[in-house]
């Protein structure tokens, strides 16, 4: 059979001869059009289709892209929609396709997962197929490729659901012929692997009567997950679309995809699930209040570093680092006292239907405070490793101040290199989640791997090699202390020094351990709790009666985790808590108006006083020669600062 003959078979017979031969020219011009278009169409890939008329190419990311991805969401505004909500946010929308207007269904997909092209591509490269719809070379064409470029979307299917490859690929066989005719190749884009096969809920209309394809009237189902079927057709034809039975989640979560047998569930935001309305708001207050002491603390300790800087030099400078990431650190929870849960911990549906976050990076507070709270958490455990490091090379290595000054870009690149690898790490597998207790954005929230992986082991595994740290310093300060005062020498304020700095390093390893016993906990709650809220579904579905909850977590322990956060940070200011920061202030407020305190008279012999962490005292007697003399004498021999890279030692 001839193009034309065919065409005339699936023309109006009422028309005149003249307008079939003008609807034959339509069809040749228009499959001349789809050829030409065919030189010029793309390949589409797993990640991005490019239109023909807007090709682009694919920019290298410089190496400091992690830096400027952190810097850029630092810096979003709480309440503006990111780019993640613009482009990966599903939405449903009415159909815009003029060609597609009678489809059973009124709303698609948008982005469109299947051909991730922008809106006003598809209408244009819609207009293509049209000739490829005209010639009704099989009944389900209009429907096919339809549902290719608006793929159905309603409330109950949010992702978005296409033709079957079984529907593509009858399609393809049925109109390959007459395409390849005018020597037009299958369309790549509707290349019927891209397209979903069963178990996966796709459309797929089956005949039951007839073998003639009519206008049809549309009709969609009531609700996807219970058995039934999606009906259109018209006098003579009677089509449907299985769906057949999948699981549900609790009514007080949200079934992010009722297409996927083994998706997740969401709690309803402001449910109540693992806690108690009463509760929540306790701890809510709570965090607010001991999240400004911690501001209040940590700023006044970073303010005193900075108005006397020269004052504080290795190793205490780090206790400044600590403070400042602490301070940061209570940024995020002191933004609930001006945003809602609904802001800061919730994401919507394609349908508006609003859910805590489990897993995702659709919402822009809630990504801000993950990357703030998070990221300088974590600097603050390792600015107090380099605290214990430093306090190593003072104490045990007899490093002088200038010569830990000297390697400064090493301890600034690891505290600040390995927190922001962690925090993209998180941001790279979209595992940042919400907690419904606090309302607030985390990692480890919902997910026991993820606690795991990035709150307990290296919280774990920075106590464990601060604590050695701290341990051989006090050894090794202790040693000097004996020898001190078998040769007389005073050792009163090298006595407040290992006390501050005993004091100062059990308020970090203390807290942190009972953190990681907390987090082990409630890593052993998600364990319980996970199965039957987020992953219901898989256990069988709600409906079935495999979601039986466990008993409510201990709230208590969760509270005392959340003191434990703030003890840390609010400690440092225990670092500064003396007269000199006070004279500090005097002079910084009264801008060197007001009397000056008066000067601190040294005696001539005095030792240490090139080192900030050593006491002043009687010399001890000269040692013999070739010994190292303890950092408290070797700042104040003039060898020692030609070598301030090297342990002090005076021959």
């Amino acid at each position: 059979m001839c193009w034309s003959a065919y065409v005339r078979l699936f023309l109006p017979t009422s028309s005149a001869r003249s307008e079939t031969q003008l609807s034959v020219s339509e069809t040749r011009l228009g499959f001349l059009r789809l050829k030409s278009f065919a030189r010029h169409s793309f390949t589409p890939t797993a990640d991005r289709l490019v239109s023909p008329r807007a090709p682009s190419t694919m920019s290298r990311a410089p190496a400091s892209a992690g830096f400027l991805l952190l810097l850029l969401l630092l810096m979003l505004p709480a309440g503006s929609t990111s780019f993640f909500d613009q482009a990966t946010q599903p939405k449903c929308r009415k159909i815009q396709l003029e060609m597609c207007q009678d489809m059973p269904y009124k709303s698609t997909i948008y982005p469109n997962k299947f051909l991730p092209i922008d809106e006003q591509d598809v209408t244009d490269i819609a207009e293509y197929y049209k000739v490829l719809i005209k010639t009704g070379c099989h009944p389900h064409v209009k429907l096919f490729v339809c549902s290719a470029f608006a793929p159905m979307c309603s409330d109950t299917v949010p992702k978005g659901v296409t033709s079957c490859r079984s529907v593509c690929e009858e399609v393809r066989r049925g109109c390959v012929t007459i395409v390849q005719t005018f020597g037009v190749k299958w369309p790549e884009m509707l290349n019927c692997s891209r397209f979903p096969e069963h178990p996966e809920v796709c459309i797929d209309p089956k005949l039951t009567k007839g073998g003639t394809f009519e206008h049809e009237q549309y009709e969609l189902p009531s609700r996807i997950g219970n058995p039934g079927q999606m009906i259109y057709g018209g006098e003579g034809v009677r089509e449907s679309f299985v769906f057949g039975h999948l699981p549900s989640c609790p009514k007080d979560m949200i079934n992010l995809d009722p297409t996927d047998r083994n998706g997740t569930c969401a709690a309803r935001c402001n449910a109540d699930i693992m806690f108690t309305k009463v509760k929540k708001e306790t701890a809510t207050f709570w965090m607010l209040t001991l999240a400004f002491l911690n501001a209040v603390v940590t700023g006044l300790t970073v303010l005193t570093f900075l108005i006397d800087s020269a004052r504080f030099r290795f190793p205490e400078r780090t206790v400044c680092y600590v403070a400042a990431c602490y301070f940061f650190y209570s940024l995020p929870f002191l933004s609930r006292f001006f945003l809602s849960v609904d802001r800061t911990a919730c994401s919507n549906t394609p349908s508006m239907a609003s859910y805590l976050i489990h897993s995702g990076l659709d919402n822009t507070a809630c990504v801000a405070s993950f990357v703030v709270s998070y990221f300088f958490s974590m600097a603050g455990s390792l600015w107090w490793i380099m605290l214990a490091f430093t306090w190593f090379l003072s104490a045990g290595r007899k490093w002088v101040p200038e010569g830990i000054d000297a390697c400064r870009s090493y301890l600034h690149l690891f505290a600040w290199g390995v927190p922001m690898l962690l925090t993209l790490a998180v941001l790279v597998t979209h595992k940042v989640d919400a907690s419904e207790l606090l309302g607030l954005c985390g990692v480890g929230n919902t997910d026991p791997w993820m606690l795991l992986g990035f709150h307990i082991i290296p919280r774990l595994l920075f106590v464990v090699v601060g604590s050695c740290l701290i341990v051989a310093g006090f050894s090794s300060m202790c040693r000097e202390r004996e020898a001190f005062r078998r040769r007389g020498t005073d050792t009163s304020k090298l006595d407040k020094l290992m006390v501050k700095m005993g004091l100062f390093s059990a308020l970090y390893i203390i807290p942190s351990i009972i953190l990681v016993i907390c987090d082990v906990y409630h890593m052993a709650v998600l364990f319980q709790w996970y199965p039957h809220t987020i992953g219901c579904k898989a256990q069988g579905g709600a409906d079935r009666g495999y979601c039986n909850r466990p008993v409510h977590p201990q709230w208590d322990l969760y509270m005392l985790n959340l003191v434990m956060t703030f003890v840390i940070g609010s400690s440092t200011g225990l670092w500064v808590l003396s007269s000199k920061t006070f004279f500090s202030w005097q002079r910084f407020l009264c801008c060197g108006l007001c009397s000056p305190p008066p000067p601190t008279k040294l005696q001539p012999n005095a030792v240490g006083q090139g080192h900030p962490l050593i006491p002043v005292g009687n010399p001890p007697p000269h040692p013999p020669n070739g010994h190292y003399l303890p950092l408290s004498v070797a700042t104040s021999v003039p060898s020692a600062q030609q070598h301030s890279l090297y342990p002090s030692k005076v021959v």
